[in-house]
């Protein structure tokens, strides 16, 4: 557990030591959001390259 230093040490760092408004939580929340997507775009290997999709190699040509 955390002291209560330390607690407020974190929500200070974080911009949580005061009441948020309601647009800074849904500001917030939509950036959770988009980050969440992003990760599980990740996860899902259904992100390319940077350079698009790989292209199959066809095997005998020289």
């Amino acid at each position: 557990m955390m002291n209560s230093a330390r607690r407020r040490a974190v929500l200070r760092d974080y911009g949580l030591d005061h009441p948020l408004s309601e647009e800074e939580l849904v500001e917030r929340l939509v950036d959770v959001e988009l980050r969440l997507s992003r990760l599980e775009a990740l996860v899902s290997g259904k992100n390319h390259p940077v350079n698009g999709p790989r292209r199959p190699q066809s095997r005998g040509v020289a």
